[in-house]
């Protein structure tokens, strides 16, 4: 027997191997399945971040540049009216001087408005050099391609940026086509955007730390970009086509509306997602630039807590299956005792049926041996249900001892909080509230387990039952639960006339549906609960959270809830008590609701 023991126990121990093993493969391959799953959705996340930022950021910006095409238009016309003409000169126009300044008052972002002739002269510009008048930028490519874009019927055309040859800053130029009667080209008015200007106005911008946006050409041509990289001097960001991602992607697809794209950036070089969405009514995309770095941290931040909750559920995982496994086996000795013991007795009581056989047959006994040995028969019969009914009595003891590791795990946990002054609102504190909630959680299962077995075992002592005051009594004793809040209802008891059944049974069915009630309609400025009897059945009726009726049938079974345990607490088994002692009393119970619109519950019992 030492030799089989030792050998069970050892082959005990490989079988819990075993499974810490396996326990511990699931919990790596859940974790990574977790970081995939985590790292996808945060990575979509922040790339709907920047594709938002960026259709935002586009609207704005053709919104002004709509703006400024629709004042270019005013202005064009205020100085045709002043008798500047096909061929503009000074001298037909003297307003005209003024006009422009004060519509560069109006703008000051335009560090100049000018109007040149088709041929590249500046006739007329704010700026009053005399040098100024005298330029001739028909060969700047930025005037160029404005002219090509005017020629080709558009209003306004937003050029490359390039640096004045006087002021020596750096600007985008707007150049407003002004055409007469029949659409032919006239000249053009044009506004200097100052670089320097795009930066103030973009500089309160909600980008995070890393982050870029800007304006790009379809020729691949930055015309804006905040905040500048300080290795990217203006000369290298604005006299040649886009060097880094964004560039390089409207160069392979020319005209795409929007789009993003992950790559290492050309400015500063470090892995980047760039977003970008082009402009509704000008050949110009919007992007908006961030690091790849702030998405891991991003993540991180995001994934940490759930790592550390799955490493908790598996060190206590590992601590429940230790101790079951330890209880199987002390449950198994026994077992295999209380077996033995039945064996025993089936042997005895088969002995004694064959004795009794044999009499039969010889007919050599007596009624008073045949009573003697009735009477033999009966005693085993009753030992047999002492043995049972002590065996009964022991799984119920051992359903009983399933609580102290739950209140074990609840103090421990309430321990560990109060030995290291754990403050609540921190991220260990609301791990330890979770443990201490799970705890309690799982011994008001197993209350409401015991209180399920015990109506369903119970014996029936049927009586005459007045229901009013069983109802009476039953709010009376709910009004001691702070939780209920009994004193903010409003009761509305009917006539409810007597039944016959077991009085235990029948308060349990009235304080778990009254009780539930209450719950449902907690959150009701005034909760209402109708209580009575109609058309042959008892009734308790709220306005609360209701339900759908989809879902009727499962109201009344184990462990099954049509609400979140975040919204309203519970175990899931009341209803199913409930359901479970009409059927012993010889009725049945329904239920009718919708949602948001309260719920009745109707049971029959016999009168």
């Amino acid at each position: 027997m030492p030799t089989l023991l030792t050998g069970g126990a050892l082959a005990n121990r490989r079988q819990r191997l075993r499974a810490y093993i396996m326990a511990s493969a699931l919990l790596v391959l859940i974790a990574g399945a977790f970081t995939l799953i985590s790292w996808d959705s945060v990575v979509k996340r922040f790339e709907l971040q920047l594709q938002t930022q960026a259709v935002m950021g586009a609207q704005g910006v053709d919104t002004y540049f709509v703006m400024m095409e629709k004042a270019f238009g005013e202005l064009a016309r205020e100085l045709q009216a002043q008798g500047l003409g096909a061929q503009p000169q000074v001298a037909a126009a003297p307003g005209a001087a003024e006009t422009l300044a004060r519509f560069r008052l109006r703008y000051p972002e335009f560090e100049i408005i000018v109007i040149n002739r088709l041929e590249g002269d500046s006739v007329i510009s704010t700026s009053g050099a005399a040098a100024a008048l005298r330029s001739n930028i028909s060969r700047e490519p930025s005037y160029v391609l404005a002219m090509e874009e005017l020629a080709g019927g558009a209003q306004m055309a937003v050029s490359r940026p390039f640096k004045g040859p006087i002021s020596h800053r750096w600007s985008t130029p707007l150049r407003f086509a002004v055409r007469d009667a029949q659409g032919k080209l006239l000249y053009t008015i044009a506004g200097g955007l100052s670089l320097e200007r795009t930066h103030e106005f973009w500089k309160d911008a909600p980008l995070p730390e890393g982050a870029g946006m800007g304006i790009v050409r379809d020729d691949s041509w930055i015309i804006a970009r905040y905040p500048r990289v300080a290795s990217m001097t203006l000369e290298k960001l604005y006299t040649r086509p886009a060097p880094g991602v964004i560039g390089e992607y409207l160069r392979a697809h020319n005209g795409q509306q929007a789009g993003t794209v992950r790559a290492t950036s050309g400015v500063t070089g470090m892995p980047t997602m760039v977003s970008f969405q082009r402009l509704r009514h000008y050949p110009l995309s919007f992007f908006v630039a961030n690091l790849e770095s702030t998405l891991v941290a991003a993540w991180w931040a995001f994934a940490w807590p759930t790592y550390v909750l799955m490493l908790a559920f598996f060190t206590g995982g590992v601590a429940i299956v230790s101790w079951i496994g330890r209880r199987q086996g002390e449950l198994q000795a026994e077992r295999e005792k209380r077996v033995a013991i039945l064996e025993e007795q089936a042997l005895k009581d088969r002995a004694l049926n064959e004795q009794l056989d044999l009499l039969s047959r010889s007919q050599l006994a007596s009624n008073a041996e045949l009573q003697r040995l009735a009477g033999n028969l009966s005693a085993s019969n009753a030992r047999l249900e002492e043995t049972n009914a002590e065996l009964e009595a022991f799984m119920y003891s051992v359903s009983h001892d399933l609580r102290a590791p739950i209140r074990a795990v609840d103090s421990y946990a309430a321990l560990l909080q109060e030995s290291l002054a754990v403050d609540p609102a921190s991220d260990a504190g609301g791990l330890i509230a979770r443990v201490r909630a799970s705890a309690r959680r799982m011994a008001d299962l197993l209350n409401d387990l015991l209180d399920l077995s015990r109506y369903s075992t119970k014996v029936l002592e049927r009586e005459r039952i007045e229901m009013r005051a069983e109802v009476d009594s039953v709010i009376a004793e709910l009004g001691a639960d702070t939780e209920l809040k009994v004193e903010r209802a409003r009761f509305e008891i009917g006539a409810l006339p007597p039944c016959l059944g077991d009085r235990v049974l029948t308060r349990q069915i009235w304080l778990n549906l009254i009780a539930n009630a209450l719950k449902f309609s907690a959150r009701r400025e005034v909760p209402q609960i109708r209580i009575g009897f109609a058309d042959g059945a008892y009734f308790v009726a709220d306005n609360g959270t209701g339900f759908d009726m989809a879902f009727a049938d499962k109201l009344f079974k184990l462990f099954s809830r049509l609400h979140h345990e975040s919204d309203f607490k519970g175990t899931g088994i009341g209803l199913a008590i409930v359901k479970r002692i009409t059927e012993r009393m010889g009725g049945h119970i329904g239920a009718e609701g919708a949602v948001e619109q309260g719920a009745t519950f109707s049971f029959v019992l016999p009168m």
